[in-house]
This record gives C-alpha cells, sequence and structure tokens, in this order.
C-alpha cells in the first residue's frame, strides 16, 4: 500500500514537472505605450487557445526597433510587433493577421493650432504634397511618404517631432488614425491640434514577427487569432481598446477626404483579399 502511495506521488511529481517544463515561455518586449498593451493582450487571446502550452514575461530593458528586430531574431525575444514591411519580412517570420485590422494604414494629421484653414484648402494629392511632413528617421512610413512623393523632414527621437512642429520646422505629422488625441492631450504646452477632413491612407498591415527559427509560436499565434476572429474575441479586444474607440468616435473616417497612396515596402503576400481581417471605413 505504501508502495503504491510513493509510486503515484512520484508519478504526479514527473507528470507535474513535465507540464511545466512543457510550457513555452513568451518573452516580449517591455510595455511602453497603450499599442504595447493591446498587442500583448491579443497575443495572450490567441494563445488561450493552447492552454497550458505559454507562459508570457516581459524583457526588462527598453530597446530600439532595430535592436530589438535583432534579439528577435536570435531568439532571446520571442516577439516583436511593428508595421509589415519587406525587410522584416526577410529576417523575421511574419504573423499575417493584421493586428488594428488595417487601421494602422489610415493616417491624419496633427498640425499647429490656426493651419486648418491651409488643409482645408486641399483639394487633390498634389495640393497635399505640397506640404512638408514629419516622421521619425527609420521608420517605414518614411520611405513611403518620400516614394509618393511628399517632403518629409525626421528626427532620431519621436519625441522631438512634436516641438519640431511646433516650431513650424515642417507642417504635417501623419499619425496612426488611433494616436493623435491622445498625443496632442499628452502635449498641452505646444500649439497643436487635429487636422479635421483629411486621410492619407496606405496598405500597412500591424503585424506579430518572430524568428524563423521558432515556427511554432507562428503556426500557433495565426491559429488562435483565426480562432478568436471566429469566436469574436478578436472584434471584443479591438473594440473595446480605448484608443481604437477613441480613433472611430473622433476620426469619422467616412466623411473624410481620403488620399490613398501604394506601399513598396509591403510583400505581395499581404492578405487583402480576405475582408473578415480588415475594417470597412466605407460602411
Amino acid at each position: 500500500m505504501i508502495k503504491t502511495l510513493v509510486s503515484i506521488l512520484v508519478s504526479s511529481v514527473v507528470c507535474l514537472s513535465f507540464s511545466i517544463s512543457a510550457e513555452t515561455q513568451v518573452i516580449h518586449p517591455k510595455l511602453q505605450l497603450q499599442t504595447d498593451r493591446y498587442m500583448v493582450g491579443l497575443m495572450k487571446i490567441a494563445l488561450a487557445h493552447f492552454p497550458g502550452e505559454y507562459s508570457f514575461s516581459e524583457y526588462d530593458e527598453l530597446l530600439t526597433r532595430a535592436r530589438l528586430a535583432e534579439l528577435v531574431k536570435d531568439g532571446q525575444i520571442s516577439v516583436l510587433w511593428t508595421g509589415s514591411s519587406k525587410h522584416n519580412d526577410a529576417i523575421l517570420a511574419p504573423v499575417h493577421i493584421p493586428a488594428y485590422k488595417g487601421l494602422m494604414g489610415h493616417r491624419v494629421f496633427i498640425i499647429r493650432q490656426g493651419d486648418q484653414g491651409r488643409f482645408d484648402s486641399v483639394r487633390s494629392l498634389a495640393d497635399l504634397q505640397r506640404i512638408t511632413l514629419g516622421q521619425g528617421r527609420s521608420w517605414s512610413d518614411t520611405k513611403i511618404l518620400q516614394n509618393a512623393g511628399f517632403t518629409v523632414v525626421t528626427s532620431n527621437k519621436a519625441e522631438g517631432l512634436f516641438y519640431m512642429l511646433d516650431g513650424a520646422r515642417f507642417d504635417g505629422f501623419p499619425r496612426g488614425v488611433h494616436e493623435p488625441w491622445a498625443e496632442v492631450a499628452n502635449h498641452p504646452n505646444l500649439q497643436l491640434t487635429v487636422e479635421r477632413n483629411l486621410v492619407l491612407k496606405y496598405v500597412m498591415p500591424y503585424y506579430f514577427y518572430i524568428s524563423k527559427g521558432n515556427l511554432q509560436l507562428v503556426r500557433d499565434l495565426t491559429t488562435g487569432l483565426e480562432k478568436s476572429i471566429t469566436d469574436g474575441s478578436f472584434d471584443r479586444h479591438f473594440y473595446g481598446d480605448v484608443d481604437v474607440k477613441m480613433a472611430l468616435e473622433k476620426s469619422d473616417l467616412k466623411n473624410r477626404t481620403i488620399f490613398s497612396i501604394s506601399n513598396p515596402n509591403v510583400s505581395n503576400d499581404i492578405p487583402v483579399d480576405k475582408p473578415e481581417l480588415w475594417l470597412d471605413f466605407s460602411e
């Protein structure tokens, strides 16, 4: 009897040890922005379809985008999130489901207070191209805008762009449609506002990227996101996000004038033929 109990206890400990060791730890970037919190939340929703298989931890340093990509490529960090690009696709494995349903590809402008009249006079893409824009030096959006014929003033630091705009170094700061209202509110000392009538649109899916050496995580995250779309948990997370709700309420996209430009940086495998993955702003 005692031997039997001991055997059961030993077997239980072995099984428990195996289950703990079999759990895969997903190391994600340090959370800094609401976007980061959104993406980690979405990842956890997706991987919850694989109960007991994944746990999560946060990398303890803030890293540049380039350094983060290096560590994901080497497997020291499990995942990053960023806009789709051919460069990212070449060095990392994308999960081909746009995490923001295409919202990132709709850009509205932060402008200086008092400049709305200048933007009201824009009637064509050529008119818009005469306005100097600001972007981060290493951002993928910068090349998209330059390729479309815009003059772009750049900065190494994102925070500096708000002060450069306020100081008339450039005249428009294109931001993802979920971003500008909070950013203007966070800079009350600057004379900035959100432009009311225009949208600059290009294909810019926001993806999870994973090391090419960790294709199991790519498959599971893809499957988990697909299941989350089917069971509605994806949309509940998306529409429940504070920035997304603000963007959809304040942007009034269907009543803005949309100027579309191409994005030469994205690969040809963007799932544009799957309408369930994208927001339809024409409705």
